[in-house]
């Protein structure tokens, strides 16, 4: 039984690898991993390093290659300890969301292959996302639904024939700052269920002068362990961050989490501010 429900569990992860899922909504509420953002036009290349810290006390590296191509797109490669592991492609809307991903990516026991992702925004939420293949067929896609205070409250994956294949829900239980955390099979079985924390308060973030994030609480941490997500930075002379340290504070102990670097190519020595 136990085998079985890892792998409907790893088919269903597998498939929406690319999604935005609910835990991951609460994850990346702040955008700290789009590491292209920037304040100038007049950027041509970023060259990102990465290092990562596990608890377990070793490290991982990532390499991204950014080439902005207009205020529009940007055509990149993404490299993991020394190994290329994607080709990329993304294109923007006015508002700097992500509408399409072209990713040509190295999978295990699979070699290279190509995913197309469109991407449909509605009032700054993503409410579906289309996969398709490397010669532009459909494979599946997502609709994704939330309540009337934007907190997402369930995720379908369909087929390219709308097919119900299966879907994630959160009920949310804003007194104790947790919701439940629910995944289902095309049938309405329950595979999975575990309880998350959502704690929406701010009012312990902090921004600097440049309006990056130098405190964050987290709103996946449970809020009884006060801990805080803290951020130093570097810049250059037109705004843009070089280097930021990311460090996880609980109480008077510091851990690392990542320390990334970005090389800032400029297309002229007077980039618009």
């Amino acid at each position: 039984m136990r085998k079985g429900l890892l792998g409907l569990l790893f088919c269903f992860f597998s498939i929406i690898a690319f999604s935005q899922s609910i835990p991951s909504y609460w994850m990346n509420i702040y955008g700290l991993d789009k590491l292209y953002l920037k304040r100038n036009e007049n950027v041509k290349q970023m060259i990102v390093n990465v290092t990562g810290f596990y608890s377990s006390g070793s490290n991982y590296e990532e390499k991204w290659i950014f080439n902005f191509q207009d205020s529009g797109k940007i055509i990149g490669q993404k490299f993991m300890d020394g190994q290329l592991v994607s080709n990329f492609e993304y294109e923007f809307d006015t508002l700097g969301n992500i509408i399409q991903e072209i990713n040509n990516s190295k999978l295990p026991l699979r070699g290279w292959n190509t995913l197309i992702i469109q991407k449909e925004f509605h009032d700054g939420h993503l409410i579906l996302e289309k996969h398709l293949d490397g010669e532009k067929k459909l494979s599946d896609f997502v609709r994704f639904d939330y309540d009337a205070s934007g907190k997402p409250i369930k995720l379908s994956l369909n087929n390219s024939l709308g097919q119900l294949m299966s879907y994630e829900t959160a009920e949310y239980n804003m007194e104790t700052l947790t919701y439940d955390y629910k995944v289902f099979n095309s049938k309405g079985e329950l595979i999975s269920h575990q309880k998350n924390y959502c704690d929406p308060d701010t009012s312990a973030n902090r921004k600097n002068d440049y309006h990056d994030y130098i405190i964050v609480k987290w709103p996946g941490t449970n809020p009884d362990t006060k801990i805080l997500h803290h951020f130093e930075y570097e810049y250059d002379s037109f705004g843009n961050w070089t280097k930021r340290k990311w460090l996880i504070a609980e109480g008077k102990k510091n851990t690392k989490r990542s320390i990334t670097t970005r090389k800032i190519i400029y297309s002229n020595t007077n980039p618009t501010q």
